[in-house]
């Protein structure tokens, strides 16, 4: 068990995560991240949608702000904590297999050859992208159409 770094309910995660971390979990994000302890030593890090936390990503202890829970030591000293942990990039999910993306589009099957046709497409209700959002990227099948590639080329300007 720690002190859990001197934090009471949710905080700013600079109270117990070096520099270069928060600003990893902040992102694009204008707000400070936040964090919490599930336990003694479970810290819990909320992210946003703008987070740059991904697989592979190093968490790095700011040095000396977590000490053990009945310690009277102040730190620096040997029982402060420090160190890091990278997120495995074969077990993001906790060892669990992640959520894949399910694509669901809907529109026509086909559209007039009018030159005013216009084909619209949804696909709002695809699911699992978990905190970040979904990017498409839309494409039209070069062995079903004649002009895949002029279409493609237009498609490209669309995608986001």
């Amino acid at each position: 068990p720690t002190d859990r770094g001197g934090m009471v309910g949710v905080g700013p995660c600079a109270a117990v995560l070096d520099n270069t971390t928060v600003a990893t979990i902040r992102g694009g994000g204008p707000d400070e991240p936040l964090c919490y302890w599930q336990d003694d030593s479970t810290l819990v890090v909320n992210l946003g949608y703008q987070t740059q936390l991904a697989p592979g990503s190093t968490l790095t202890l700011l040095n000396d702000a977590i000490r053990p829970a009945i310690s009277t030591s102040p730190c620096p000293g040997p029982l402060c904590a420090s160190g890091s942990a990278t997120i495995d990039l074969d077990f993001p999910c906790g060892g669990t297999t992640c959520a894949l993306p399910v694509a669901i589009v809907s529109g026509s099957q086909s559209i007039s050859a009018c030159p005013s046709a216009v084909l619209a497409l949804d696909a709002s209700t695809s699911t699992g992208g978990g905190i970040k959002p979904l990017e498409y990227a839309w494409r039209v099948d070069p062995t079903r159409s004649d002009f895949a590639d002029e279409l493609n080329v237009r498609l490209e300007q669309l995608d986001g």
